[in-house]
């Protein structure tokens, strides 16, 4: 074994992720686009999100006194690596030696791919993408080449965001000034006319306008751009903050760090701004994974349903990547590690309603004053905590309510996010 003895449990429990993840093979990561052209420009309009999203107050991040889930490292490589993240069925890694197919066998290298890597974007559990700080690659089984996408377009690939849905592989790329739509083998240029993106970054998954959607950030500007087939509508949702890193998590929120402020984006435009103790220097998600990590100097965070916890067994200076089904895989000076967390809550989730969720937090946080027959203005109803939910929720997040009471704790704030992204709904049937 590599890095260590392995146990019959976590071997048996580590075959059955990559089972579940991939379809087995000889690395069949299939053979990508065949040819790729611009094929077409497409127009799209640009929009502010009336008015420009507000942030709520600033909440400092702290470790929660929740049970933490627990996280089980399996060790894949004891070599330093500078990055790692899944293909199809292995972990693409890079370490001084190249790049690598990393599973339970033996490293099987990967020919004919240049410079950092960057990215690794994989297509339909087929089509693996890899884009290094010199061009942008196929892999096709044991070997890459310069993908069809890269030499179609109008400069050096700067980053990728796979978008596939229901089957149909979906692709946007940007250059350093264009952003390009890759649908089933047609590539198009999509053309923004009102705003000059420059060196933009990718992140798909955030939910705005009812969909998932492509982020671009660049410079102090965000972008929620919706591709609606045969159109492609894109919002100004923030002008004024540079991020650094952006990404989306499994429940249609979209994240963002700039320096130490950690910003998360509920699916019906809800801003939290976290603090933490020092400048976040990484973040990564993934659509279809509950947990979102970060970096900073001293420890590697994770946060989940409204808590955050520090994670001491993963060191701080590695470079993080998330698979679907919450998979993390780590590349750092000690090697290369997939982490698979257990304890994590059915992702299948009953809708949250009033009736089901929201009156019972209600009367026993408000009740007391703002209940039936109570002194304060009454909050008893769902009209009442409609009407004044952004007032509610920013008197919840600064400790000014409940008065002389406990804060709510993280996972009722959450509750109630989720109801208001939801629709406000009053029951099951409405």
């Amino acid at each position: 074994t590599i890095g260590g003895a392995w146990d019959a449990a976590k071997l048996a429990l580590l075959t059955e992720w990559i089972d579940a993840n991939a379809p087995r093979g000889e690395y069949a990561c299939g053979q990508g686009p065949a040819d790729a052209a611009v094929d077409a420009t497409t127009d799209a309009g640009v929009d502010a999100a009336p008015p420009v999203e507000e942030v709520d107050p600033p909440v400092q991040i702290a470790a929660s006194d929740q049970a933490q889930p627990a996280l089980q490292l399996f060790p894949l490589s004891a070599q330093p690596h500078g990055f790692a993240a899944m293909g199809v069925d292995t972990v693409i890694a890079q370490s001084a030696g190249g790049v690598q197919h990393l599973s339970l066998d033996d490293p099987i290298a990967v020919p004919g791919i240049a410079g950092n890597v960057l990215r690794v974007e994989v297509l339909n559990n087929e089509v693996v993408l890899v884009l290094t700080d010199q061009d942008l690659y196929a892999v096709n089984g044991r070997f890459g080449r310069p993908s069809p996408i890269g030499e179609a377009v109008d400069g050096p690939v700067v980053d990728l965001a796979d978008a596939t849905e229901n089957g149909q592989m979906k692709l946007w790329v940007a250059t350093a000034n264009t952003l390009y739509r890759w649908t089933e083998g047609a590539l198009e240029a999509i053309d923004i006319p009102e705003l000059g993106i420059v060196n933009p970054r990718l992140s798909y998954g955030g939910i705005y306008a009812g969909q998932r959607a492509l982020w671009v950030a660049a410079d102090d500007l965000l972008l929620a751009i919706v591709d609606r087939g045969d159109a492609v509508e894109a919002w100004i949702v923030q002008d004024g903050i540079t991020f650094d890193f952006i990404s989306s998590d499994l429940r249609g929120a979209f994240w963002a760090t700039a320096g130490s402020n950690l910003y998360r984006r509920s699916p019906a435009g809800r801003w939290v701004n976290y603090i933490h103790d020092e400048d976040i220097t990484g973040l990564t998600g993934h659509r279809d994974a509950q947990i979102l990590w970060f970096t900073g100097a001293a420890a590697t965070w994770g946060h989940l349903d409204g808590e955050f916890w520090p994670f001491p067994q993963v060191d701080s200076d590695d470079r993080l990547a998330v698979a679907p089904r919450d998979r993390l895989i780590t590349a750092g000076a000690n090697g290369v590690q997939v982490g698979i967390p257990a304890g994590l809550p059915d992702v299948v989730r009953e809708p949250v309603t009033w009736a089901g969720d929201i009156q019972a937090l209600s009367d026993e946080r408000c009740g007391l004053c703002h209940g039936e027959g109570a002194n304060a203005h009454p909050i008893f109803l769902p009209a009442h905590w409609v009407v004044e939910f952004d007032d509610i929720m920013r008197v919840i997040r600064n400790g000014q309510m409940p008065l002389g009471g406990p804060e709510l704790p993280a996972r009722e704030i959450l509750l109630l996010d989720d109801w208001e992204d939801g629709g406000f709904l009053l029951n099951q049937g409405n």
